[in-house]
């Protein structure tokens, strides 16, 4: 019997003792108190079944419940070396995070160096890349640059055959003009002696004769197409300007450049600026040199 069941019990018979204390003087006084002596009896009969019941089932209930508590100790236990199994496994777990965190930050620096270095190879890369196309660049306007001195080569040598050819014919003309003056001169030492004084002194005051003289004119367009400067000088036709002739650009005394020309009217003349030493202007002075005799 448990502890609380006797407690119990002891209770209750003082509850009984202090009752029958109470009621024999009561009873005392009563006729019938035998009577009621009995019903006590009874009462406290059926009292004391009624406590050995509650005490039977209060046992059986405790027995039940030491029981569950068994149960619940098995359980306990079983949870508690389910707790320890599963605290050994969040320990694996934990430790298996730890190393897949170092193999994370190990992976991560290795991905920093090679973005580093790929970088580093991208940055040499686009160095070498921007080096090659800088040669290419220099090349071809070195290329270019040596074309147009080509060009230009070309066009001073033809210009230096065409000098050439026009001092020839200079020199041709002179030569006629010197013999025809030895022939004027003979025939005025055949004259009469008044006649000598008049024809030598109109030979004397006669002016320099020009074969060919320059064309002078003004720049009255300039426009630039495809890297080219175009230039429109305000004379044509009407002045004896032709195509392939070549006009010089002046600006107070200075070379500017050659003007070759391509197109005439007859009041203008256009063509391609060549041999340019500086910036040509609306207003500049053009001026030809003697006329190609070939």
């Amino acid at each position: 019997m448990s502890i609380l069941t006797k407690v119990f019990a002891v209770l209750v018979t003082i509850m009984v003792v202090a009752l029958v204390a109470l009621l024999i003087p009561h009873a005392a006084n009563q006729p019938a108190y035998r009577e009621i002596i009995d019903r006590e009896r009874s009462a406290r009969q059926a009292a004391e079944a009624a406590l050995t019941l509650e005490n039977n089932a209060l046992q059986a209930r405790l027995t039940r419940q030491a029981e569950e508590i068994s149960r619940l100790g098995e359980v306990q236990a079983d949870l508690t070396a389910t707790a320890d199994r599963l605290n050994r496994e969040l320990q694996e777990v934990r430790r298996r995070a730890d190393a897949h965190q170092l193999n994370e930050r190990r992976l991560t620096e290795s991905n920093e160096g090679l973005r580093q270095e790929n970088q580093r190879l991208l940055d040499l890369y686009n160095t070498e890349k921007q080096a090659k196309e800088r040669a290419l660049e220099t090349q071809n306007t070195d290329q270019r640059r040596i074309a147009e001195l080509e060009t230009q080569l070309l066009e001073v040598r033809a210009q230096e055959g065409n000098l050439r050819r026009q001092v020839r014919f200079m020199e041709e003309q002179l030569a006629v003009i010197e013999g025809r003056m030895r022939e004027m001169t003979a025939r005025a030492d055949q004259l009469p002696e008044p006649y000598k004084g008049m024809v030598t002194g109109t030979a004397a005051t006669m002016p320099e004769f020009d074969a060919n003289p320059a064309i002078q004119g003004r720049v009255a367009r300039v426009a630039s197409e495809g890297g080219q400067v175009f230039v429109q000088i305000n004379v044509g036709t009407n002045d004896r300007v032709q195509p392939q002739m070549r006009f010089m650009v002046h600006r107070d005394g200075n070379f500017l450049g050659n003007v070759i020309i391509s197109k005439v009217d007859e009041q203008s003349a256009s063509g391609v600026l060549r041999l340019a030493t500086g910036e040509v202007r609306v207003g500049d002075r053009v001026y030809s040199g003697p006329a190609n005799p070939s």
